[in-house]
């Protein structure tokens, strides 16, 4: 018997010797097999999984069909393709992990989801960006590229003996911040940390977080969740996620200060052009009181790593604060419903740039780059992304922004549903993309970025196809105009014009938004 690989394939490959004619069956190679061999080489095998071969989540008994839309198998009985996805996910969930062909548990259960459609043809190492998604259970084994890394498993081996785990700080745990870091809880490879206030904070406390997901529920019970009023009594983090709106940027440094140590990284999870703010407050905010300053020793322990091709060192200003800070752009329909109580209702994409670093050495993109992505290696989130260009980044998550928040709130609050719905407000966030990667390629060829790296049609077929599988989703932005309180204006909205004026890019259509946005802040007082 000969074995292409496991998985899928494996059925295919056995049930065509089981086919041959006996006096075929002692040759060495077969048509068929060549066959097979290209299928599993074109990264095909999942489309031809056989029905009633078990759960690819699982490997139990079940009927599943696949929905070539969202590139994901689901579960016969499910009556859509998201509730295919949900009902996948309780199939599965006797263990809290998927399982392989083997019947040993080996991920938590991930899904392609729509970005599976979007964004199939990332390139690895040599390109953009570097991709991790809802594999099939024998991309966890040794050897392939979700293979757990071993910074990865000598954490989880640490925990095995008792030892700490890294720490994780959340500081801004909404709705965001409590989904990511209770996806990160949920793993339970790291200590992770709530830095919440008020009626949140107190009734968490007392009641533990909820976090229902259409990607599985979470529940940290309050005997288990680390939830603090006041980061001075958080200690240390290895991991420090800023999940704050960019009106509270200001207040960023002070919060954060107490939980660095030279070898944390700060994840900036944000809205709008915020990182090169950030670093400055950070840098003016100072090191804290007996904390040496300068270049980490993480950093220097790992440099001995050689970057794969494409992979260069960061061009962003030097910190002496902490090892790194990374902007991230989460592509997530999520929010805090009621105090204590987070909703994900849609999409989860996390992209992730490294913004600046405090060593300037040949393989210091390389070190936080792996570093980064051993954080989110295996955690149950739509998609995980590495982008080496913060800038692009940012952009990138703005040609959904500036349309959608623009025009929920230009037009007094409306849902998105709305917008994609009605064919002039369609257009008209058609063309304010199109203002926004004008923009955008400007800012990166005044960087000297290569032009391989700028925006195009892909990312705007792609913030409409997100947008019309949105439903009634009301933005942050609606959120904060309609219950009048301070809107991200100023970093999400007024600099990019600024920044499109400063590069002679016509943006009137974007201008006229913002203007209204503007207004209508003055108007209320917000």
């Amino acid at each position: 018997t000969v074995q292409v690989s496991k998985g899928p394939t494996t059925a295919i490959t056995t049930a065509c010797i089981v086919r041959l004619p006996r006096r075929r069956r002692n040759m060495a190679i077969h048509p068929s097999l060549i066959i097979i061999g290209f299928c599993a080489l074109a990264g095909l095998s999942r489309a031809f999984q056989p029905f009633g071969s078990g759960c690819g989540g699982c490997g139990g008994p079940s009927f599943f069909s696949y929905n070539p839309p969202r590139r994901s198998w689901s579960c016969a009985r499910a009556p859509s393709s998201r509730a295919a996805d949900v009902d996948v996910e309780r199939h599965c969930r006797a263990d809290g992990a998927r399982r392989g062909n083997g019947g040993g548990a080996t991920a938590p259960m991930k899904r392609s989801g729509r970005w599976g459609e979007l964004f199939g043809d990332v390139r690895t190492n040599g390109g953009t960006t570097r991709m991790y998604a809802g594999e099939s259970s024998e991309a966890t084994e040794e050897g392939s590229e979700l293979a757990p890394s071993s910074s990865s498993a000598a954490a989880e081996e640490e925990g095995a003996r008792g030892g700490s785990k890294p720490v994780v700080a959340v500081i801004g745990s909404g709705a965001v911040g409590c989904y990511y870091g209770g996806r990160l809880w949920e793993s339970g490879r790291y200590d992770v940390k709530f830095h919440m206030r008020g009626e949140h904070y107190e009734k968490s406390k007392a009641n533990g977080l909820n976090i229902t997901s259409v990607h599985g529920d979470m529940f940290i019970p309050p005997e288990t969740l680390e939830a603090y009023d006041a980061p001075e009594n958080m200690g240390k983090a290895d991991w420090v996620i800023v999940a704050l709106k960019s009106t509270a940027l200001s207040a960023a440094p002070a919060l954060v200060r107490p939980l660095l140590k030279p070898t944390t990284r700060v994840l900036a999870i944000m809205n709008g052009l915020v990182d090169e703010d950030l670093v400055q407050m950070l840098e003016e905010q100072g090191c804290p009181e007996g904390e040496e300053r300068g270049g980490g020793e993480r950093a220097e322990q790992e440099a001995h790593s050689s970057p794969p091709a494409g992979v260069t060192a960061a061009s962003a200003s030097k910190l002496t604060c902490c090892a790194a800070t990374f902007g991230g752009m989460a592509l997530v329909c999520c929010n805090k419903i009621a105090p204590g109580h987070v909703d994900h209702s849609y999409a989860g994409k996390l992209t992730v740039a490294l913004a600046s670093s405090s060593d300037d050495g040949p393989n210091v993109e390389f070190t936080h780059r792996e570093a980064m992505e051993d954080l989110w290696r295996d955690i149950n989130i739509e998609y995980f992304v590495y982008e080496e260009n913060i800038v692009r980044g940012r952009w990138s998550k703005m040609c959904w922004n500036l349309p959608f928040n623009g025009i929920s709130v230009a037009m007094g609050g409306i849902t998105i549903d709305k917008v994609v719905t009605d064919p002039g407000l369609r257009r008209l966030a058609y063309v304010v993309i199109d203002e926004t990667i004008s923009a955008a390629n400007a800012d990166l060829e005044s960087r000297g970025a290569n032009p391989s790296m700028f925006l195009g049609q892909a990312e705007k077929d792609a913030m409409m196809t997100l947008s019309d599988g949105m439903g009634p989703y009301k933005t942050s932005t609606m959120l904060d105009f309609t219950h009048r309180r301070p809107m991200e204006v100023q970093y999400l909205f007024r600099k990019a014009v600024e920044r499109a004026n400063r590069l002679n890019v016509p943006v009137p259509h974007l201008e006229t938004l913002v203007t209204q946005i503007e207004a209508f802040q003055r108007f209320y007082g917000l």
